[in-house]
C-alpha cells in the first residue's frame, strides 16, 4: 500500500514540474537514514502493510518475550492419561482365575492387551487369583511383550502371593522370578522384595531356602536390615540350622543392624535351644550396647544356659552381676 501512495505523489511531483513537501523528504539523506522518522505512526505499525488476507500475525512475539529476551515457546500438549480398559481387564481376570494349562501364552496373546504399569498392578493386586497364573503372567509380559518392570509392580505381585498363596511350588516360582529381575534389571529389587520372599520361606519351614536369598543381597545391591537378619535367623532355627543361624547372627552383629527388644529376646531362645549359648551371649553383649534390652525371661534362660558349661559359668556370673536385684526374680 505505502508503494501505491509513493507513486501517485511522484506522478503528482512529475506532472506539476516542481517536488512536493514529501518528495523533499524522500530524497532527504536523513530520511534515507532513519525512513521510520518521517512516515505517520501508522505505518510504522506491521499490519498496515499486510495486504493479503491470508497472511497473519498470529505467531509474533509478545511484548513481554520481548522485554525478557527469550523467544515465546508454544506450549507442549499433554499426552492423554493412560485409561485402564475395563472389558480387557475382566478378560484377563477371567483367564488368571481359572486352571493354568500350556495354552495360557497363547490365550494372552490373543487379548491383544496394551501392557501398562497400571494394568499389571490391578491384575496383581485382585484378590482370589491363582498365584502361578500370576507369575506365568508377569514373566509372558517381562519376556514376551518387553514389558518395563519397575520395583513397585514387583513388590505387588510378591506380597500378593506371600499373602495369599502360600503353596511351596508357587513360593519357589516367585523366587525364580525374582532372581531373573535381579541378575538382568538393576535396582529393581529391594529389601522389602527380598524380605518378603525370606518370610515366606520361614513359613514353610524352608530353611536354606530362605538363606539362599539372605546370600542374593549384596548381589541385587541391597543391604540387610534388622528384619532381614530375624527372619533369616527364625527360618534357620525353625530348621534347627544352628550352625548357619549363628552365622547369620555375626554378620548381624558385625554390622550392628540388631532388631527390638522383643525379637532379641527370641534369638537367645532359639540360640539357647540349639546349644549355642555362647553366641547367644555375643547377641546379648551387643544388644544391650545398642539399648535393645531383651525380655527378662529370655536373658535368664540364656544364665541357665551359660551355668550348663564349664567354660561358660563366668559368662554367667558377669551377666548376674550386671542384672539389678529387682529384676533377678522376674521371669
Amino acid at each position: 500500500m505505502w508503494r501505491r501512495i509513493l507513486a501517485r505523489a511522484t506522478r503528482a511531483v512529475a506532472a506539476a514540474g516542481n517536488y512536493s513537501p514529501i518528495h523533499q523528504r524522500i530524497c532527504n539523506p536523513i530520511f534515507l537514514k532513519n525512513p521510520q522518522s518521517t512516515f505517520p505512526p501508522i505505518l510504522n505499525n506491521p499490519r498496515f502493510f499486510a495486504t493479503d488476507s491470508t497472511l497473519t500475525l498470529d505467531n509474533e512475539p509478545s511484548p513481554d518475550s520481548l522485554e525478557n529476551g527469550c523467544d515465546e515457546q508454544p506450549a507442549e500438549e499433554e499426552g492423554d492419561a493412560y485409561e485402564v480398559d475395563s472389558g480387557k481387564l475382566e478378560s484377563v481376570l477371567r483367564l488368571l482365575q481359572t486352571s493354568a494349562d500350556g495354552s495360557f501364552e497363547s490365550c494372552l496373546d490373543d487379548l491383544d492387551l496394551t501392557l501398562h504399569h497400571e494394568l499389571v498392578t490391578k491384575i496383581t493386586e485382585t484378590p482370589f487369583v491363582l498365584g502361578e497364573n500370576l507369575i506365568r503372567f508377569f514373566r509372558w509380559a517381562w519376556s514376551k511383550r518387553s514389558l518395563e518392570v519397575t520395583t513397585p509392580m514387583v513388590e505387588s505381585l510378591v506380597f500378593a502371593i506371600s499373602r495369599n498363596d502360600v503353596r511351596k511350588k508357587v513360593v519357589y516360582s516367585m523366587w525364580d522370578l525374582v532372581k531373573e529381575i535381579g541378575e538382568k534389571e538393576r535396582g529393581v529389587i529391594n529389601v522389602r522384595i527380598l524380605n518378603e520372599l525370606i518370610l515366606s520361606f520361614s513359613r514353610l519351614g524352608k530353611g536354606k531356602a530362605a538363606l539362599e536369598v539372605f546370600d542374593k543381597f549384596e548381589a541385587f545391591h541391597c543391604v540387610p536390615d534388622a528384619d532381614t537378619y530375624y527372619f533369616t535367623i527364625e527360618a534357620l532355627s525353625w530348621r534347627r540350622a544352628f550352625d548357619w543361624a549363628c552365622g547369620v547372627c555375626g554378620k548381624m552383629v558385625d554390622a550392628q543392624t540388631l532388631p527390638d527388644g522383643e525379637k532379641i529376646g527370641a534369638i537367645l531362645s532359639w540360640l539357647c535351644k540349639g546349644k549355642k549359648a555362647k553366641e547367644a551371649h555375643g547377641v546379648h553383649v551387643a544388644a544391650m550396647e545398642k539399648g535393645k534390652r531383651p525380655p527378662m525371661n529370655a536373658v535368664s534362660f540364656l544364665v541357665a544356659k551359660l551355668c550348663g558349661e564349664d567354660e561358660t559359668v563366668k559368662l554367667a556370673l558377669e551377666m548376674l552381676e550386671d542384672i539389678p536385684e529387682e529384676k533377678r526374680s522376674e521371669r
